[in-house]
């Protein structure tokens, strides 16, 4: 069988976004950069595809190459994306799988995870700092707190920054800082629960040495309840750190493009 492009499979035509159907769609969409993140579905439910010996599936891993400067090279050329897959089938017996999977630092990207708990943590006010299990909670009472960390780069690279934060019905508004640099805009840590989210601080060149990230109070959320008290929460499980040159195949596209 020969089907048509992998946009066009998951349901979208022209590139991913994020959306939801029932038996397709792309339930993470974080953008075109290096380091962003996909996951996308398909469930054969109401067009099955019936097979009795096996069946191969392969994914088209084309699209655009852009230099660093956001000039486009290509619109439709050959990419080493990492790209992982699991397929779901139903059969009359069980069948053992004869083939090894390939090892999960083949299949995941060589994240640096940094227990945000053994980092030297800087609060004001002070109070309000509790380590947790893995990570830190902050409860300062007071819509200007802050808190930072240090944390330490080995070899010089471009670093996607992330972080594990937990979103709350008590949490506020907060600006992040890198090096005394805002970096993106004000956070809005309020749902109406609680759950530890992952958030990406994009993408920044960065030399061997120590580095700080900082969070400021910016104030209450406008979602904050009116009979909530004034917490302004912040807590924060895992610093993770991604250096985009030990990915394998970074840059090989565009390399190849740019000797043509």
């Amino acid at each position: 069988m020969s089907g048509t492009g992998t946009e066009d499979y998951f349901g979208d035509a022209w590139g991913f976004r994020q959306f939801n159907r029932a038996y397709y769609g792309v339930s993470l969409w974080e953008g075109y950069f290096p380091g962003d993140r996909t996951t996308a579905y398909r469930w054969h439910i109401q067009d099955p595809i019936p097979f009795t010996k096996s069946i191969k599936v392969t994914m088209e891993h084309r699209g655009s190459v852009f230099t660093d400067s956001g000039i486009q090279l290509a619109s439709f050329a050959e990419r080493p994306d990492w790209i992982s897959s699991v397929a779901i089938w139903y059969q009359s017996k069980p069948v053992a799988i004869k083939e090894p999977l390939p090892p999960a630092e083949e299949r995941i990207a060589p994240y640096q995870l940094i227990a945000s708990k053994d980092l030297s943590i800087r609060a004001n006010p002070k109070k309000g700092l509790k380590k947790s299990k893995d990570g830190f909670t902050f409860t300062p009472m007071t819509p200007d707190a802050s808190i930072e960390f240090d944390f330490t780069i080995e070899k010089a690279g471009r670093y996607q920054i992330s972080a594990v934060i937990t979103y709350t019905l008590f949490s506020g508004l907060y600006q992040t800082y890198l090096d005394g640099k805002p970096i993106g805009k004000e956070m809005d840590l309020y749902i109406s629960g609680n759950d530890a989210l992952w958030k990406s601080f994009d993408l920044h060149d960065l030399s061997p040495g120590k580095h700080t990230l900082r969070f400021e109070g910016k104030g209450a959320s406008p979602n904050m309840r009116s009979m909530a008290p004034p917490v302004y929460y912040f807590g924060m499980d895992y610093l993770i750190l991604l250096r985009l040159e030990d990915m394998k195949g970074y840059h090989e596209a565009l390399k190849k493009i740019s000797k043509k």
